[in-house]
């Protein structure tokens, strides 16, 4: 069976995610080295590590391709590349440092700025969701599909403090975070398990591109809060908010006006 360039870097991309969560794993069993940032977050050596591992596989392996992370200075070579793989190590810091199981491994492959292969890895559960651009997306290898909510009346939300007050009066089912990243709060608009993720508030790129084509590709749809499309690898490696639901939630998000 011949395989194409798309289908080799997702093949690429979900070994590389495994790899590293399993070396996350070990990190943690091991005991973390903990570490504040300026900005008040954590990071651990186990986050560090798999930067370093991810980093190094991918030059190894695609050393033409551009690379941002979370974890690694952003010098603004990235620019430079068509190509660009971008990583969140671990999305999730705290929940993993204090033995949590929603912490996740993410890796996507921008092309031009789009996201055209993501792989989102669960060590603690080995549960892999991955996309490719016209290939769907899947969960342990089964197909995933966006829910059926036919509205925000029942919609199952998670939401920000800000965007409750107006959703929950609409009948909106306020779902609780329960210490899950934003990369899996994607990942699970896009298996149906909750039917929208809300948030006016500015995201990293590293916090939405390998969740966002997991939404696309099953189904869904993932905008800035003001209903434009997503674009990464811009000099400014932030998103405008995030609305991300099936088609018709997703709609009525918009037409209700509260996040323009």
């Amino acid at each position: 069976m011949l395989v194409n360039n798309l289908e080799r870097d997702l093949i690429f991309a979900r070994r590389l995610v495994k790899e590293a969560g399993e070396l996350a794993l070990n990190f943690r069993a091991k005991g973390l080295e903990i570490e504040n940032k300026i900005d008040g977050s954590i990071v651990t050596s186990g986050d560090l590590a798999v930067n370093y591992l991810l980093k190094k596989r991918l030059r190894e392996e695609r050393p033409e391709d551009g690379w941002q992370s979370e974890e690694s200075i952003d010098d603004g070579s990235r620019l430079k590349h068509s190509r660009v793989w971008i990583a969140d190590p671990i999305d999730g810091t705290r929940d993993y440092a204090y033995g949590g199981t929603a912490w996740c491994v993410g890796l996507a492959l921008l092309v031009d700025g789009a996201v055209t292969v993501s792989t989102l890895y669960q060590a603690s559960t080995q549960t892999l969701y991955s996309a490719a651009a016209g290939l769907g997306a899947t969960c342990n290898g089964k197909p995933m599909h966006v829910g059926t909510c036919l509205g925000v009346s029942n919609m199952k939300v998670i939401t920000t403090e800000h965007e409750r007050r107006w959703l929950k009066p609409a009948g909106a089912k306020i779902e609780p975070s329960r210490d899950r990243p934003f990369l899996l709060r994607l990942a699970l608009v896009a298996s149906g398990e909750i039917d929208a993720v809300v948030t006016g508030s500015p995201k990293h790129d590293w916090d939405v591109a390998a969740g966002a084509l997991l939404v696309k590709e099953a189904g869904g749809l993932v905008t800035n809060r003001k209903g434009g499309a997503l674009l990464f690898n811009q000099a400014d490696a932030k998103q405008l908010g995030i609305v991300a639901a099936n088609l018709v939630c997703h709609d009525e998000i918009m037409k209700s006006g509260e996040l323009s």
